[in-house]
C-alpha cells in the first residue's frame, strides 16, 4: 500500500526535485508562513546528503566520523589502561579475556544498526520519509529487546561463558569480576552504537562526534574515580564502561524525541517483518566482521594459553624465560605466562584497533552518501536527468573513496610506528621495569609487524561496507565471513603454535593480503550491477544507451 505523505514532506520532495533539474520553485498558495519555515528546515536537512562529490565535502562530511570511530577505539582501551596501570597484567589479561563478550553485544547490535541505516537512509532517497521514521523506532525497539535478553541470559551463565573466553585458574574470578556489570549494561552498549549511527545518518555527524567524545571522557573519569577513589577494581572498570555508553543512549532518546522538525524521530512503529529482516541480511557483514573478532579473540587467547606452557613448547619459552617454575629475573611463575601472553596480544591488537577505527570511520560516514544516490537512481531510473546525475556521483564516489582509502593506509601504517613506544608507555611498559620490562620487545615487535596489514586492510574495510550502503548484505557477508572466519581464524589457530608470538603477529598482514583477492573480485565483478564502475573496465561493456 502507497504510504500517505505529508504535506510538508511532499512540497520538500517536490523542491528536491526541481533542485536537480536546475528548476525554480515555488510554494502552492494553501502553505503557510510556518509551513514554509518548517519545509525550508527539512529541506536544508535533506541537503547535508545532497551535494556534489568532492574530496572536500567528503572530508568534510566524514572526519567527524572518523574521529568518532577514533575516539571510540581508545575508548575501547581505557579499561585495559586503567587495569594495568592500577591493578596488574593479570587484571589487564582479564578484561582483554571478557572482551570478547563485548564485541558480541556490539556484534549484534550493528547487525540491524548498519543494515537498517542503510535501508533507512535509501527510504530517505525515496522520499519515503514516514516510513523511514516508522522502521528506524521500529529498530530501536527491536535492539533494545535483544540487549535485554542478553543480559538475562548472560547473567545466568557467566561462570560458563568466561571459561568458554579463555579464563584458567585464577583468572576466572578476575573475569567473572569485571563481566558482571558488563553483562547488565549490554541494553546501553547496543542502543549506545545504534544511536551514534543514527545521528549520522540524520545528517549530524558533529553530534555523534560530540556523543562518543563525551562517552569516552565520562568513562575516564569514572575509571579514575571508582579505581583510584573508591578501590572497586575491575568491577569499577566495567561499570564505568557501562554508563559510558549510558551517555550516548541517553543522548540519542532525546534528540529522536524532541527533534520533531527534522528527518528522523520516534514515531508509531512499523512492524515489517521483511524490513527487519532486510536489515538484518544488509549488516550481516559488520556483524560477522565483528562476530569474527569474537571467534578470533577467543581462539587466540586459548592458543596463547596452550603455546606459554613450557612443557608444550619449550624451544620458544626458554630464551625469553630460562629455568622452570619461577623465572630470575623477572620472578614471574610460568603459571602466569598466559595471562602475560594474553596481555602483550591485546596491547598489540589495541593498537592496531585505534589505526583501523581510520577505515572503519571513513566507511561509516560515507555509507549515508553511498546509499542516498544509490536511493535516488533507483527511484527516479538511470534514464531519467536525476538518475543520470545520481549515477555520476556513484562513479565519483567509489573513485575518489579509494583515493582517500589510500591515503588513511598510508597514514595508518605510519602512525602505528610513531606512536608505537608512546603506546606501551600509556600502558606503564618501559624496558627497564622490573616486574613487566619482558612484555616491552615483544608487544613493540608484534605492534610493527601488525602494522604492514594496514597498507591492504583499508581496501577490504571498503569494500564491505561499499556493499552493505547497496543493501547487498550477501556480497558483504561472503567477503567477511572469508575474511574473518576462514583466514583470520584459521591462521590464529595455527600459525603461533609453530611460531611462537611472531605466528599471531604475520597473521593478520597475511590474512589481508588473501582478503584484498576476494575484494578485487566482487568489487570488478559487482560494478556493472551498481553502475559505480565506467563501461570501459568492465569486462562486458553495455552501451552508452543503457547507462545513460
Amino acid at each position: 500500500m502507497k504510504e500517505e505523505e505529508t504535506l510538508v514532506d511532499r512540497i520538500v520532495g517536490e523542491m528536491e526535485e526541481a533542485a536537480e533539474c536546475g528548476k525554480e520553485y515555488f510554494f502552492p498558495k494553501e502553505v503557510t508562513d510556518d509551513e514554509k519555515k518548517e519545509i525550508q528546515k527539512k529541506f536544508q536537512e535533506n541537503s547535508r546528503l545532497n551535494q556534489p562529490i568532492t574530496v572536500k565535502f567528503l572530508l568534510k562530511f566524514t572526519v567527524p566520523t572518523i574521529l568518532s570511530f577514533v575516539i571510540m577505539g581508545i575508548f575501547g582501551l581505557i579499561d585495559g589502561v586503567f587495569a594495568m596501570r592500577g591493578i596488574d597484567y593479570q587484571a589487564f589479561a582479564a578484561v582483554n579475556i571478557v572482551f570478547p563478550f563485548v564485541m558480541f553485544t556490539m556484534a549484534i547490535g550493528a547487525m540491524l544498526t548498519m543494515g537498517g541505516c542503510a535501508l533507512v537512509v535509501k527510504l530517505k532517497g525515496q522520499k519515503k520519509k514516514e516510513e523511514a521514521r516508522r522502521i528506524f523506532t521500529m529498530l530501536a525497539i527491536v535492539v533494545f529487546g535483544i540487549s535485554a535478553f542478553i543480559s538475562f541470559v548472560g547473567w545466568f551463565i557467566r561462570e560458563p561463558i568466561v571459561r568458554m573466553l579463555g579464563a584458567r585458574g585464577e583468572g576466572i574470578a578476575l573475569a567473572l569480576e569485571y563481566i558482571e556489570p558488563l553483562i547488565l549494561t549490554a541494553p546501553f552498549i547496543m542502543l549506545g552504537i545504534f544511536f551514534v549511527q543514527f545521528v549520522i545518518a540524520d545528517g549530524r555527524p558533529t553530534l555523534g562526534m560530540i556523543m562518543s567524545i563525551s562517552a569516552a571522557g565520562i568513562s575516564t573519569a569514572l575509571n579514575a574515580t571508582f579505581l583510584f577513589g573508591f578501590n572497586m577494581g575491575l568491577m569499577g572498570l566495567a561499570l564505568a564502561t557501562g554508563i559510558g555508553y549510558s551517555v550516548s543512549t541517553v543522548v540519542g532518546l532525546v534528540y529522536f524525541s524532541i527533534n520533531r522538525k527534522g528527518t528522523l524521530f520516534f514515531s508509531k512503529p512499523k512492524w515489517d517483518i521483511k524490513a527487519l529482516g532486510r536489515s538484518a541480511l544488509n549488516g550481516v557483514s559488520e556483524a560477522i566482521t565483528m562476530m569474527a573478532g569474537v571467534v578470533t579473540i577467543i581462539v587466540l587467547n586459548n592458543t596463547l594459553m596452550h603455546i606459554a606452557e613450557p612443557a608444550i613448547n619449550p624451544v620458544y619459552m626458554i630464551p625469553y624465560f630460562p629455568g622452570y617454575g619461577i623465572n630470575p629475573t623477572y620472578g614471574i611463575p610460568y603459571f602466569a605466562m598466559g595471562d602475560a601472553y594474553v596481555a602483550i596480544a591485546g596491547i598489540a591488537w589495541a593498537a592496531q584497533n585505534i589505526f583501523a577505527s581510520l577505515f572503519f570511520g571513513y566507511v561509516a560516514g560515507v555509507a549515508p552518501i553511498t546509499s542516498y544516490n544509490y536511493g535516488k537512481k533507483k527511484k527516479y531510473g538511470k534514464d531519467s536527468a536525476v538518475g543520470a546525475e545520481r549515477h555520476a556521483n556513484l562513479q565519483k564516489l567509489y573513485r575518489k573513496s579509494l583515493i582517500i582509502v589510500a591515503v588513511l593506509s598510508v597514514l595508518a601504517v605510519a602512525l602505528t610506528n610513531i606512536f608505537a613506544n608512546l603506546i606501551l608507555r600509556v600502558y606503564e611498559i618501559t624496558p627497564d621495569d622490573p616486574y613487566v620490562g619482558f612484555m616491552h620487545p615483544l608487544a613493540l615487535r608484534g605492534i610493527r609487524i601488525m602494522s604492514i596489514g594496514f597498507i591492504l586492510m583499508g581496501f577490504n574495510v571498503f569494500a564491505t561496507g561499499w556493499f552493505t550502503a547497496f543493501n547487498d548484505g550477501i556480497v558483504s557477508g561472503i567477503m567477511s565471513a572469508l575474511r574473518s572466519f576462514v583466514f583470520m581464524a584459521g591462521l590464529l589457530a595455527l600459525m603461533p603454535r609453530a611460531m611462537g608470538l611472531d605466528g599471531a603477529w604475520w597473521a593478520m598482514p597475511i590474512v589481508e593480503a588473501l582478503a584484498i583477492c576476494v575484494t578485487i573480485f566482487f568489487l570488478w565483478k559487482m560494478g556493472q550491477k551498481y553502475h559505480y564502475l565506467k563501461p570501459k573496465t568492465l569486462k562486458q561493456q553495455p552501451s552508452a544507451e543503457s547507462l545513460d
